[in-house]
């Protein structure tokens, strides 16, 4: 049994497949009870024999200390939402572009988490760095027909979805102020002024790229 003072993996993300019961679920509450951001993972239908399994196991986890959360559900909605239907909302402005001979611009929205990663985004910086990749490989098919494609990749952005969080945490606000290079955080208008210059006829030669809109913050940290 791990005491209160062996914390050796504070800081550090555990992955643990077929957590959900057994030996999986010991591992997984011994690495939260040592500090670990934990992961529960385990195969959809593997425990129709004990309803509630995976639940339990995260509650463990959490009474152990750990903060969780990950099942397979959620990691697919996220990867759906966030790169699934990028892709075939291109395929077919693309499709639909060629059919007309159209030339024509395609702004994709990345993110700063495609190139850095946090625990609490595991499932979420994986799409967005597949965007970036995405628009690389699109932009050798499309560019011949004149038809570009990049990415916008947003750092931290005052909005109303993050509202809540910024009225409850305004001394991490200010520390990520100071910090960053320009001494703000991003408003939406800085992104609209990237998007409109790469939906432009200005931007005729740039394909293929993302473009970090991110007050410099990524150069300092």
């Amino acid at each position: 049994m791990a005491t209160g003072s062996m914390r050796r993996f504070e800081g550090k993300v555990a992955l643990v497949t077929g957590a959900s019961r057994g030996i999986g679920r010991a591992i997984a509450v011994r690495l939260a009870q040592e500090g670990a951001t934990v992961v529960i993972n385990y195969a959809a239908g593997a425990d129709a024999r004990f309803p509630g399994a995976p639940e339990e196991a995260l509650a463990l986890a959490r009474a152990a200390g750990a903060q969780a959360e990950l099942y397979e559900e959620a990691w697919d909605r996220v990867h759906s939402v966030n790169l699934k239907s990028v892709f075939f909302a291109t395929q077919e402005a693309v499709r639909v572009m060629m059919a007309n001979k159209t030339r024509g611009r395609i702004v994709c929205m990345s993110s700063i988490s495609a190139e850095i990663g946090t625990p609490t985004q595991i499932h979420y910086a994986p799409t967005k760095a597949g965007i970036n990749l995405l628009v690389k490989s699109i932009a050798a098919v499309t560019g011949p027909h004149g038809i570009t494609i990049n990415a916008v990749a947003p750092g931290d952005i005052a909005t109303d979805i993050s509202r809540e969080w910024d009225e409850a945490n305004p001394e991490e606000i200010e520390r990520y102020i100071q910090r960053c290079p320009v001494r703000r955080r991003g408003r939406p208008e800085d992104i609209a002024a990237v998007a409109a210059f790469l939906a432009s006829d200005e931007a005729e030669f740039v394909n293929g790229s993302s473009y970090l809109v991110d007050g410099g913050i990524l150069a300092v940290l």
